[in-house]
């Protein structure tokens, strides 16, 4: 796919692009291997696929709506404990109506059916063949992203972040110094800023304002800001958005559990922790294409590798304490 704005590409297909990503940027900072294993190269999924899936679920509701989660999602159907569901009540509901109660379960709830009686495997007939095509989401996780959604709409400041620009755009484009393909997809842009979404969970009960700061620093986030902020900026220069060269970038952090707890931080351009991140993203960018150049699409172990010494400096302070 060549390079260009597209405010519709379905994120499978995004996935599938062989371009360079913040994702990979962030895992050249580990080893080479890492970083091919987790590219279109290789074939390491997340490791904790129900976390993921639930990120996907929680950034349709809060970045794209109700209505859009909606034509995606549904809770499974629960049941109601007065419709007959067993064998035992279904021949109790059809002596009840005076009908015959032998034959198959099947032919039992039929046999009410029939005669308009709503049973539960009727009922969840119903339910699962109005939500065709959609993913099923537990009940529990629903409620968290819709309560998550009500905090973000009644904050004066919050509601506006995911409001009159574009959710979830691709852009694709290629980087001048390295001539590699890349690739990104904001979550949300708009003529001023560029908004990412983000959740993190508390379990030491930190104050909030370090909770976030740790997640930050742990999962990377300048680097991906980084790369965002060049494909916007490229996209800009090529004219396929307004020509707003370095827009503002707005993360907003959600807390995960119980209390969905709204943190919005704006990572200016001008910072040093973006201008790392951008020295982190140039560094990386030089490595992958080194290792594209060396090894192509196999794995990137260096055949090369060296058994050396540990250096003694690499140690933390405390492994001499006893």
């Amino acid at each position: 796919m060549k390079d260009g704005f597209y405010p519709d590409l379905d994120f499978d297909t995004y996935k599938s692009l062989p371009r360079v990503n913040a994702t990979m940027l962030k895992w050249s900072r580990v080893s080479p291997y890492d970083c091919w294993a987790r590219s279109w190269m290789g074939d390491v999924e997340p490791p904790d696929t129900k976390f993921t899936s639930l990120g996907r679920i929680y950034h349709t509701m809060l970045v794209e709506g109700r209505e859009e989660f909606d034509k995606r999602y549904y809770t499974p159907f629960e049941g109601d404990p007065s419709l007959p569901r067993t064998v035992d009540e279904l021949k109790a509901a059809l002596r009840e109506a005076n009908l015959k109660v032998s034959g198959t379960k099947a032919a039992l709830n039929q046999r009410l059916v029939d005669i308009g009686v709503v049973t539960h495997d009727d009922a969840k007939r119903e339910h699962d063949n109005k939500h065709l095509g959609k993913d099923a989401v537990e009940p529990e996780h629903v409620a968290w992203a819709t309560k998550a959604h009500a905090v973000i709409q009644h904050h004066e400041q919050f509601q506006h972040l995911f409001a009159g620009g574009a959710p979830e755009c691709t852009i694709l484009w290629t980087d001048q110094e390295s001539g590699l393909p890349m690739k990104a997809r904001p979550d949300y842009l708009q003529d001023g800023c560029v908004v990412d979404l983000k959740t993190f969970s508390n379990p030491l009960r930190k104050p909030i304002e370090r909770a976030v700061v740790t997640s930050f620093a742990s999962q990377a986030y300048h680097v991906q800001a980084a790369c965002y902020m060049a494909a916007v900026n490229a996209a800009c220069e090529a004219g396929w958005i307004s020509d707003k060269i370095d827009r503002e970038f707005v993360f907003l952090f959600m807390q995960t559990g119980p209390v969905p707890v709204p943190v919005a931080r704006i990572l200016a351009n001008d910072s040093s922790i973006m201008s790392t991140g951008r020295i982190v993203m140039r560094d990386a960018i030089s490595e992958i294409k080194q290792n594209l150049d060396t090894y192509g699409e196999d794995p990137w172990v260096p055949a090369a590798s060296q058994i050396e010494y540990f250096d003694d400096t690499m140690f933390p302070a405390w492994i001499t304490e006893y």
